[in-house]
C-alpha cells in the first residue's frame, strides 16, 4: 500500500510576478518603515493590545449607565417582560413615595 498521489493545482507551489511600482516598496524591511521600533508590525501590534486595554478600563471604570442606555436594554426584552417591569418599577416607586399610587 502507498500513499503517493497527485495534488491537485489549487495546492501546488506556483510563483507569480509582482508589478513593477510593488516589487521596490516590498523589498524595503518593515524595520526600515519606522526607524528605531522595531518595525511597522510592532506598531499595529501595539495598538490592538491598547485598544482592547482601553475598552475594558472604560466600560468597567468610567462608563456610566444612563436612562437612554437602560431604555435600549429594555427594548430588547419581549413585550410580556417589558410590561412586567413596568409594573414592579411602578409599584417600587409608589412603595417609596416618588410616585403617587393611582386611586
Amino acid at each position: 500500500m502507498t500513499m503517493e498521489c497527485e495534488p491537485s493545482i489549487l495546492f501546488r507551489p506556483t510563483h507569480y510576478q509582482l508589478p513593477g511600482f510593488l516589487s521596490g516598496f516590498l523589498t524595503m524591511d518593515f524595520g526600515d518603515v519606522i526607524p528605531g521600533h522595531g518595525g511597522i508590525m510592532d506598531r499595529f501590534d501595539c495598538q490592538f493590545l491598547m485598544a482592547t486595554f482601553v475598552n475594558v478600563y472604560i466600560s468597567s471604570f468610567i462608563q456610566t449607565d444612563s436612562p437612554q442606555k437602560l431604555l435600549s436594554q429594555v427594548l430588547y426584552l419581549k413585550p410580556e417582560q417589558q410590561l412586567q417591569l413596568f409594573h414592579m418599577l411602578k409599584e417600587n416607586l409608589e412603595n417609596r413615595n416618588i410616585l403617587a399610587p393611582n386611586v
